[in-house]
């Protein structure tokens, strides 16, 4: 990925952990590349809370690379009738 003037700024002041983590934002045609999916699939999944995390900065959407990853781990099935990983629950939302 291109380096971003906020990536470039962020290495200067020595926050070189903030420039890796910017580094790993890709747009959204690319994280729709990754996934094998179509950027409209992505956009539905947004406006419904679906999908895999990310991040919406001054009206720019991008994903991070590791999410993605995490969000097609978390998809994986070994059967049409395996309802996936059980989520976890908050105990906060219990108690409420």
């Amino acid at each position: 990925m291109k380096a971003t003037s906020s990536t470039v700024d962020a290495a200067r002041g020595g926050d070189t952990a903030a420039a890796a983590h910017l580094a790993d934002l890709i747009g959204e045609h690319e994280a729709a590349r990754v996934l094998g999916m179509a950027v409209g699939t992505l956009r539905r999944w947004r406006w419904a809370g679906q999908g895999p995390s990310y991040v919406k900065m001054h009206g720019a959407v991008r994903y991070s690379r590791e999410d993605l990853h995490r969000f097609i781990e978390e998809s994986k099935r070994r059967s049409t009738s395996d309802p996936g990983p059980t989520p976890l629950v908050d105990s906060a939302e219990v108690s409420r």
